[in-house]
């Protein structure tokens, strides 16, 4: 099931404007309550491209900031739940999702 790609025209003028805030708050250097302003957006309306894009390029740019030792304790912390997830597939693929 495909999803309908949507601008920032076709969506209702809630969205737009917490589009726009979040936006704004990005722009002053708020990017976490930016990214959560953007991560509602775009589970309200999953076709809305332009509200990826910008939450896409603002979490690069905080992974970006992060210190090289912070980077290091995220993928370690993910290996050991993508592992438990492998070691599940096989025999029960539900619970590994």
């Amino acid at each position: 099931m495909a999803i309908e790609k949507k601008s920032l025209r076709d969506v209702s003028s809630g969205i737009r404007g917490i589009y726009q805030k979040a936006l704004e708050v990005i722009s002053k250097g708020a990017e976490d309550y930016g990214i959560e302003l953007l991560k509602g957006v775009v589970q309200k309306e999953p076709g809305f491209m332009d509200a990826r894009n910008a939450l896409r390029d603002a979490e690069r740019r905080k992974a970006n900031r992060q210190s090289p030792f912070t980077r290091f304790l995220g993928t370690t912390k993910s290996l050991g739940i993508l592992m438990k997830g492998r070691g599940c597939l096989a025999k029960k693929p539900m619970e590994a999702l």
